[in-house]
């Protein structure tokens, strides 16, 4: 009896320690199920290219990409390669309505769907970003594991204020991403007067939101050494311009770096004449006291000595870095412009529509 040296693990198929069998087994396994959509897609009836793209997209290419981790070296063959290359071609055939004699390439730029082979390498990028630990460079603005979420006892109940015409704290934030950097602004006002002020610089690769989460962390850490007389109620309403922000803040889900630590440090606040309220200010409106953040947050940007106060890199941010398929997307897509296909492929992938006629 011959002795069979394929072995399947985690349903991912190993021949010699090799992974060539695993890309041929889910390649026809993905063909068979394109072939079960051959009668319901014809050319002029049928599944239209959007309920095939979500087909696509929900079912087949997490069956393309599974494990893609272990076996991703093996795709730098091209006879691996050609496999997911000759099955890609069947689904963007009926995506497109075009006939068989259409190049793949041509294809992809036509439905708008990139490059298993291409995508495969994303994902796995992506995936060792989410793994990122420690003291690895860049540092990255992971989700909050478990054992750091703020305790439900201790929870803090996010409200958002009504009326805060009379309160005695008041503070304002303001949080801008421009050309010169990430910065962001805060001022803290006491019985209508200045208290302080607060100037903060990220790194140049953070979001305008981790700005203006940042400046809430820094007022609510100040609020805790006001001094106030004993029988003033401390209940200060922070004002922003992040509605992204509060919403976040009312997600219990939403287990954030930066939206915990504000969680913490209302939690340190809270007592029995402490009630942090929030309120949300529309940007730009000419408010005196918005003008002043605003003022603040640019005269950090301008600042050449001042300290990077925050540089955890959002996990969004490296996605969009890492996205080459783009690149190689455009070029794809300019080479197949001009000669016997110009005028039929638009300017962005996936807007061909009622372009697939033209060119078959």
């Amino acid at each position: 009896m011959e002795q069979d040296t394929r072995t399947k693990y985690l349903g991912i198929t190993i021949y010699k320690l090799k992974f060539k069998e695993n890309i041929t087994h889910v390649s026809e396994r993905c063909t068979k199920l394109i072939h079960n959509f051959s009668r319901s897609a014809k050319l002029t009836c049928g599944l239209k290219y959007g309920a095939l793209k979500t087909i696509f997209n929900g079912s087949i290419l997490p069956l393309l990409l599974y494990g893609a981790l272990v076996w991703i070296d093996a795709m730098k063959y091209g006879h691996n390669r050609q496999k997911y290359i000759r099955f890609q071609r069947l689904i963007n055939i009926r995506m497109a309505k075009a006939y068989r004699t259409a190049s793949s390439d041509a294809l992809c730029t036509l439905t708008g769907i990139t490059p298993v082979s291409i995508r495969s390498e994303v994902a796995v990028k992506q995936y060792n970003i989410r793994k990122i630990r420690g003291s690895q460079k860049p540092e990255i603005d992971n989700v909050v594991e478990l054992k750091d979420w703020t305790h439900p006892a201790d929870a803090v109940i996010i409200t958002e204020a009504k009326d805060y015409k009379d309160q005695l704290v008041q503070v304002y934030t303001d949080g801008n991403k421009c050309e010169t950097g990430v910065v962001s602004g805060a001022v803290i006002f006491i019985r209508q007067e200045i208290s302080a002020q607060i100037k903060l610089k990220l790194d140049n690769r953070c979001s305008n939101n981790q700005a203006e989460q940042l400046a809430i962390i820094k007022t609510l850490e100040t609020m805790e050494s006001i001094n106030t007389t004993d029988n003033s109620p401390r209940t200060p309403t922070v004002f922003t311009d992040s509605r992204i922000t509060l919403d976040s803040l009312h997600n219990a889900n939403n287990h954030a770096y930066l939206i915990e630590e504000i969680r913490k440090r209302l939690s340190r606040l809270e007592g029995p004449k402490w009630k942090t309220e929030f309120s949300w200010v529309k940007a730009h409106m000419g408010i005196y006291s918005n003008e002043i953040t605003d003022r603040l947050a640019k005269e950090a940007a301008r600042s050449k000595d001042a300290e990077t106060a925050f540089n955890r890199i959002p996990i969004s941010t490296l996605y969009y870095e890492l996205e080459e398929a783009k690149q190689q997307w455009h070029k794809m897509g300019k080479m197949h412009k001009g000669s016997n296909n110009k005028g039929v492929f638009p300017q962005c992938p996936g807007e061909a529509k009622h372009k697939y006629q033209s060119y078959i």
